[in-house]
């Protein structure tokens, strides 16, 4: 078989984000309907769909609490999602490349958690992420 390159999204693909930011902030600012954090996700299915927690300020807490997970490792791995990577890489032979949008402080989070939870990572793929993320955002690469 051909080696092939697979995209894989970070959030609620290998990473149960959702649900981690749902429980830090039902834990923090809770929710007028009294719903556990799991209740939330399936009632909303999506953090930002999430209507007590849409103003402003909460927007800009969730920001730091993505950022505050990935560093704590608060934040675990969809079951089985390392084993299933690392055997496509190993056995078949293909790459994964982590698309993901995402600022270069939780970049270097992201990259960090990857490795600590024994995804495949490789120092190129995670350059053409940045380089891909810079070019979406405008920004320049620095020398």
């Amino acid at each position: 078989m051909k080696n092939r390159i697979i995209y894989v999204d970070i959030n609620d693909t290998i990473a149960q984000t959702k649900y981690t930011i749902s429980f830090f902030m039902n834990n923090i600012y809770g929710n007028p309907l009294n719903l556990s954090y799991t209740e939330i996700i399936f009632r909303f299915r999506t953090i930002s769909w999430i209507p007590f927690w849409k103003s402003g300020y909460h927007t800009s807490k969730i920001d730091d609490i993505v950022r505050s997970i990935f560093v704590n490792s608060n934040i675990e791995p969809i079951a089985k999602s390392q084993l299933y990577l690392n055997k496509m890489c190993k056995e078949l032979g293909h790459n994964i490349i982590y698309l993901s949008a995402r600022d270069e402080i939780v970049y270097n989070i992201t990259a960090k958690w990857l490795n600590k939870n024994g995804f495949p990572v490789w120092v190129i793929q995670f350059l053409l992420i940045l380089l891909i993320a810079n070019l979406i955002s405008g920004r320049q690469l620095h020398e």
